[in-house]
Parts: C-alpha cells; structure tokens; sequence
C-alpha cells in the first residue's frame, strides 16, 4: 500500500512541472500554491503524464502499474498536506478556514514569524507543525506555544539586560551547558534527546539537542547561530553536532566566525561545579576547531553554511564544469556575509582567502574577561581559571612568544 506524501512548496528542490513522483513505498504529489492543490482535490485523478519519470529509479511500467491497481481517493483520505511556509503572508487561509487537517513547516522563519503563524486566530489544534530544531519531529499546536514560551524565558535575561551580541552567546553558552548528557534509550525515539521540544520536556539530551538548543535561543536574540554536523571517520553511523557563531559585536570590536561545543563544555553529573569556569570549546577559530575535530577523527559534514562555501569550493574546483557547486558556494558565501553585515568580495578566491582570515581571528583575553565579567560575575580565582581554559589564551600566549622571538632574532642579525 502506497502513502501518499503531499507537499506544498515553492521551493526550488520541487521544481518540475509534474505534480507526481513514485518512491518504493510512497507517491510523492507536489503543488506551488494552495489553490494548485485544492482544483486537484476537487477530482483527484492522474495519468501517466502527471509523473516524472526517472530511468533506474522510476520506470514507466512502474507507474503504469500503479496508475492501474492504485485506489487514489483512499489513499488521499488517509494524507494531509504538508505546507511549507518561506513568509508568514503564505499563510494557507482556504485550507485553515475549512478546518482540513494539515501540517506548516515553518524552518524557513524566524523566531518571530514563526511565534506570529502559531498564535494566528486561523491556526487551531487540526494544524501541526514542524520546525528547524525539531529534528524531524511533528509536534502539536499546544507543544508549539508551551515551547516558544519557554525559549522566551530562555532569552529574557538577555533581552532585559540589553547584551551585547557577544555577551549573549556566552550567556546561551551557559545556560545550555548546564544540561548533562544523557542518552535516549533503546525504546525511545531519536528525536527524545534531539528535538528541542524533547529536551525542553525531559532529562535527555545529546550533542545534537544541545546544539539546537543553541541555535533556538540564538535566533529569539537575531544572533547569527548554525548547528554544523560533523561525520565520524572511523564510523559511518557515528558523528557530532556543534554550532557555529557569526559573530559581530562592535562593543567588543570582535567580527569572525567561531565554533562552540557546549557538550565538550557540558556539567558531567548533578555535583560538578569545575564546568562553571571552563571555556575551552567556547567560541573557538573555525581553523583551530577543524584541527581539533580532526583529533578525534571527525571531519565537516556538509551543514553550517561556513563549511558549505569550502567543501562547494573544493568539489568545484574537482568538476569545474559542474556550476552548480559555484553557485552554492557564492549563495553560502552571500549567507556569510550578511550574517556578519560586511561586503562580499566579487570571485571566489578572495572570497575564500578571506574567510580563512574571518574563521582565524583570536580574541584577547582582557576581551574575554570583559565579556565573562558582564555576565557572569566572578572571583579573581574563579575569572582566571576561566580565561586560562580558553583556546584564546592559549593562541594569545603563542603569538606574544612568537613575536617576541622574531624581535630576538631580528635584534641578533643586526
């Protein structure tokens, strides 16, 4: 028995003409708008027409088969169609007033558009909805708003004590990794420590839920956050989850693009108190965080959009006749450079050389302290400590050391 998946979207990945695709077990109908999708309701019917056609994957006698034992009108009963939203004004009003079971998509929105679609008079409880930090996950009208609610109280702190872009993410940084890890079980769903609906409701939490959480927070306060996925080398079924911070605070005259780890951060168990003045996977260099990654025999998955420009880049040079990993590349590079509200250089190897110098950029820890001390008020012992596990530090002392040996040494041919 086919499924029947249903999707409305303007979105480029659906951009065929045709309104059918053929999957093993499921029929895949796509619509640009919502009136495309209400004229098909009013007589469901297709034809062999109707259908892209894939040689190897999705032979003609595949569908032709289909089209002749397949009960079309059951198989609708049992779907709703899946919506996804790009701008609050595509709100489907037909479909919402008529009361039909359906779900939004609302990964393409912000905070507030989405907050502004789940509080509309129209939505009630036959929509559900899927988000960016839900991993998949299909949750309710009621789950939406107790969550949004509850990331709100997350990010009032930081609202009400007017903080800096850079002072926020250390107060999320914070706030976040005072979860511990601890694993789903066996019996549970994936999305139990992942989803930032699970995690807001429950003990379980994993390095994907704490970089979602993350970005959650983030995106309330306008910060520029991605989650970055990470693959395992030695194990296809392994991997990591991170974020990466776009960061421009010209209160703490920082402008770069830094990784954090909150789960490498993270408490170990309810009576750890060291986590509290340790830093060390806080806003690291892109170009320290990928050696460091690399340590532990992780290498960058196609995710975050800084990854995305360099791994399209290499790709691009490989099959320069493939255009279309040039266009990615320019497209993530665009991304990058509105995050950090900076001009874009105009090809893509002064692009590239100079998000390598974006992604290195080390912060001095008078600057850390500065940040810390706004946020979280320590002992001059505690603020130390705090500093001194910083990958900043540790890079600051580095430079200084090497700078001075080139004065040694320049000072000795003379």
């Amino acid at each position: 028995m086919y499924e029947v998946d249903t999707i409305i979207s303007k979105s480029e990945i659906y951009s065929d003409e045709k309104i059918a695709d053929l999957f093993d077990n499921v029929l895949r109908l796509t619509f640009k708008t919502e009136d495309e999708y209400i004229k098909f309701m009013e007589n469901p019917k297709l034809t062999l027409e109707d259908f892209n056609i894939v040689r190897g994957l999705t032979e003609k006698s595949d569908i032709i088969k289909f089209l002749k034992d397949y009960d079309l009108a059951n198989g609708l009963k049992n779907s709703r169609p899946m919506i996804e939203i790009t701008n609050p004004k595509d709100l489907p009003v037909k479909l919402l007033k008529s009361k039909k079971r359906i779900a939004l998509n609302l990964s393409n929105l912000n905070f507030e558009e989405a907050f502004s679609i789940i509080t509309n008079p129209l939505v009630s409880d036959n929509v559900t909805f899927y988000s960016r930090y839900d991993e998949g996950r299909e949750t309710t009208l009621k789950e939406m708003i107790d969550v949004y609610n509850e990331l709100l109280s997350y990010a009032k702190p930081a609202i009400d004590n007017n903080y800096s872009p850079a002072e926020s993410i250390y107060y999320i940084y914070n706030v976040v990794k005072k979860r511990i890890y601890n694993e789903e079980t066996k019996e549970e769903k994936y999305c139990k420590s992942r989803s930032v609906t699970d995690i807001l409701n429950g003990d379980k939490i994993v390095c994907t839920g704490f970089s979602n959480l993350i970005a959650a927070i983030a995106n309330i306060l306008h910060i520029p956050v991605e989650v970055s996925y990470w693959d395992d080398i030695t194990d296809k079924t392994a991997g990591h989850s991170a974020n990466v911070v776009y960061l421009n605070d010209p209160k703490y005259d920082i402008c770069g693009v830094y990784a954090i780890d909150a789960t490498w951060d993270s408490r170990e168990n309810e009576e750890d108190t060291e986590y509290e003045n340790n830093i060390e996977h806080f806003l690291i260099p892109m170009t320290i965080e990928e050696k460091n990654k690399k340590r532990c025999a992780l290498k960058p998955a196609i995710g975050c959009s800084y990854y995305r420009f360099f791994i399209s880049k290499i790709y691009y040079k490989q099959t320069p006749f493939l255009t279309q990993n040039k266009d990615i590349a320019f497209k993530k590079a665009e991304q990058i450079y509105n995050y950090l509200n900076l001009p874009m250089p105009n090809n893509l190897e002064d692009i590239e050389e100079e998000l390598k110098k974006i992604g290195n950029k080390i912060i001095p820890p008078s600057t850390l302290e500065k940040i810390i001390t706004a946020v979280t008020p320590k002992s001059e012992e505690d603020l130390e400590k705090t500093v001194n596990s910083s990958i900043h530090k540790k890079a600051y002392e580095k430079i200084k050391i090497n700078t001075l040996l080139r004065i040694i040494k320049g000072q000795s041919k003379n």
